[in-house]
C-alpha cells in the first residue's frame, strides 16, 4: 500500500503539471539565481520545459515550500526550511545539504545528492534517476552495508547518519534502473575494508 501511495504521489504531479493550465504553482525559469528563505503555499516549479536554462533555485533558513521540482537542467541547492516533497526530472541536480522534507524522488536522467537532511517519510529513484547519499553506518533493512548501489525493483527500509550528523530513517523504492547510492564517509569505509581483511585472514588460516 505505502509503495502504490509513492508511485501515484510522483506519476500524478507529473501529470498534473503537464496537462493542466489552472494549477497555482510559482515558476523559476530565468536562468538566473533566486533565493528562498519565506512560506510559498503553491507549487515552485523550476525550468519546466526549458532544457539549458539552468536556473539556479537555493532553498535557506526559513523556506517552507509546499512542494518543488526542479526540470531540464535546473540547479537546486538546500540548506535550510522546510517542504513537503522535492522532485528532481529530466537532468535536474539538486544538492541537498540540510533542511527537512517528507520524501525525495529523482526520475528520468535526474541526479540528487544528499549531505544532510531530516527526511521524514521516504526516497522514491524511478526511469534512470539517481540518488547519492553520503554518511556512515548505512544499513538496509537492518543489515549494514559499505558502498552500495541499490537497484532494480527494490524497496526497504534505509537507516545511518549523513554527512552533516543527521540521522536518516528512511523508506526507499527504486524501479527501472533508477538506483540509490551509498557513499560511506572515510572512516566507515576503512572500517569496512579492515573488517573484510580480517575475515579473509580468518578463512585462510582455517
Amino acid at each position: 500500500m505505502r509503495r502504490n501511495r509513492v508511485k501515484i504521489m510522483v506519476v500524478g504531479v507529473i501529470l498534473l503539471l503537464c496537462t493542466s493550465p489552472v494549477i497555482a504553482e510559482l515558476r523559476f525559469d530565468d536562468g538566473g539565481i533566486h533565493n528562498i528563505d519565506y512560506a510559498i503555499n503553491d507549487y515552485v516549479v523550476v525550468d519546466f520545459g526549458l532544457p539549458g536554462v539552468k536556473t539556479t533555485v537555493n532553498v535557506l533558513e526559513g523556506a517552507s515550500l509546499y512542494w518543488l521540482e526542479g526540470y531540464g537542467d535546473s540547479i537546486i541547492n538546500v540548506s535550510g526550511g522546510w517542504m513537503d516533497a522535492l522532485i528532481s526530472v529530466d537532468n535536474s541536480l539538486p544538492k541537498i545539504y540540510g533542511g527537512s522534507m517528507s520524501w525525495l524522488a529523482a526520475v528520468g536522467y535526474s541526479q540528487i545528492t544528499i549531505f544532510g537532511c531530516a527526511v521524514v517519510d521516504g526516497l522514491y529513484v524511478d526511469e534512470n534517476g539517481i540518488m547519492t547519499i553520503h554518511g556512515s553506518d548505512f544499513a538496509v533493512d537492518g543489515t549494514p552495508v559499505g558502498y552500495t548501489e541499490l537497484t532494480g525493483f527494490l524497496t526497504g527500509q534505509l537507516t545511518g547518519t549523513l554527512r552533516s550528523g543527521d540521522p536518516i530513517n528512511a523508506y526507499f523504492e527504486t524501479y527501472n534502473n533508477g538506483k540509490i547510492v551509498l557513499v560511506p564517509e572515510p572512516a566507515t569505509l576503512i572500517l569496512f575494508t579492515l573488517g573484510g581483511f580480517t575475515m579473509l585472514r580468518k578463512r585462510r588460516q582455517i
